[in-house]
């Protein structure tokens, strides 16, 4: 009997587990939510990524690009990596979330179609 009462109580923290853990990955998935703007122009015009609080993304290099890169992004340490899942080749670019912004790691990162962005070089958070 006295077993049976162990075995509810770890269940019990494993749910709970469960439920916090969740709930700091929707927390964290809220609050990067939105659009970030990059800091220099991008190809003719405003280069922006768009991160969903579903764990996905949009981003647009600018007026003079033909097509818009889509996939997901997952928060690692402090990283948020964005995989590109729509190119001829899966594409990951890795940012330091920081202040607002993502501040773009060149190591690790594939970088983008007709952006080359340089490391530290930062997308900051927009209003729209």
């Amino acid at each position: 009997m006295f077993s049976r009462y162990i075995k509810s109580g770890i269940l019990t923290l494993i749910a709970i587990s469960f439920v916090v853990g969740c709930s700091a990955l929707v927390q964290a998935s809220d609050a990067l939510a939105g659009v970030y703007v990059y800091e220099k122009t991008g190809f003719g015009g405003e280069f922006t990524i768009t991160l969903n609080s579903d764990g996905t993304f949009q981003y647009y290099e600018g007026a003079l690009s033909s097509t818009f890169g889509n996939g997901t992004w997952t928060l690692e340490d402090g990283l948020l990596y964005i995989t590109e899942e729509n190119a001829r080749q899966p594409r990951t670019n890795c940012f330091r979330v920081e202040d607002g912004s993502l501040v773009f790691q060149a190591e690790g990162s594939d970088n983008f179609t007709f952006v080359k962005v340089l490391d530290g070089e930062q997308f900051n958070g927009s209003e729209s």
